[in-house]
């Protein structure tokens, strides 16, 4: 089943963001390799550098002192990582490898520099920074509101309008059910058990690390309205 109607706005909304990496890549340094499971930046760092992702899937978290892990959110490539960074000198929070992935790093100094000297990559900068608080407000509200059924179809909705191409409904995913549950706050059995929900109401098909949209509608059913996935003017391709 090919995905019209609102698949075809997010992809459009996509656009927003070429600007801002074509400018960022201009600016960065030759890339950096990473392993899968490698750790780019460690909670408690000072990083000089920030990162535009090339390749591969990055994922921000933060662990407790038992071992605990919460993930924040996964970044895909042509995005900013943690573009907070920008003013913070202060890592409160892990970066760490999902898959092989290749990272191009920006010296934050010659970001302000870039920020003073032209206003329009300044704003853009600003309006990412928007975009990247009211992701953060709205995963408050999953994880303090919403069901797991929500949840689940917020982060497929998500997914869908960051990777997925406009002509297909499938897309990999290199995501595990422990990775899932450590983003939405479930355990793996009640991923499981929702995602199997979700393939018996015929909306999605999740086999190993390929997702299938069988019913976008579904999934959009169960996603706050007021949420930027649904598009208008947040750019969804930095949620």
């Amino acid at each position: 089943m090919k995905l019209k109607n609102k698949a075809d706005t997010l992809h459009a909304n996509r656009t927003v963001t070429n600007d801002i990496t074509g400018k960022l890549a201009s600016m960065a340094r030759p890339g950096i390799k990473l392993r899968t499971r490698a750790t780019l930046v460690h909670a408690g760092d000072r990083p000089s550098d920030l990162y535009l992702l090339k390749s591969g899937w990055l994922f921000r978290y933060q662990l407790l002192a038992d071992g605990r892990r919460q993930i924040f959110c996964f970044f895909t490539p042509g995005e900013l990582v943690a573009p907070n960074l920008i003013f913070s000198p202060v890592c409160h929070f892990s970066i760490g490898a999902l898959t092989t992935a290749e990272v191009l790093p920006i010296d934050r100094a010659l970001l302000f520099d870039a920020m003073e000297r032209d206003a329009s990559f300044r704003d853009m900068l600003f309006s990412l920074l928007a975009v990247r608080t009211r992701f953060m407000d709205e995963r408050m509200i999953e994880l303090g509101r919403l069901t797991a059924l929500e949840r689940m179809c917020v982060l497929i909705a998500r997914l869908a309008a960051k990777v997925m191409a406009p002509s297909d409904d499938r897309f990999e995913v290199p995501l595990t059910r422990e990775l899932v549950s450590d983003a939405l706050g479930l355990t793996p059995v009640h991923v499981s058990r929702t995602l199997k929900v979700l393939e018996q109401d015929g909306a999605v098909r999740w086999r190993r690390t390929v997702l299938e949209i069988v019913d976008l509608q579904k999934i959009y059913a169960n996603v706050p309205r007021n949420f930027a996935v649904h598009g208008g003017e947040q750019p969804t391709a930095l949620i």
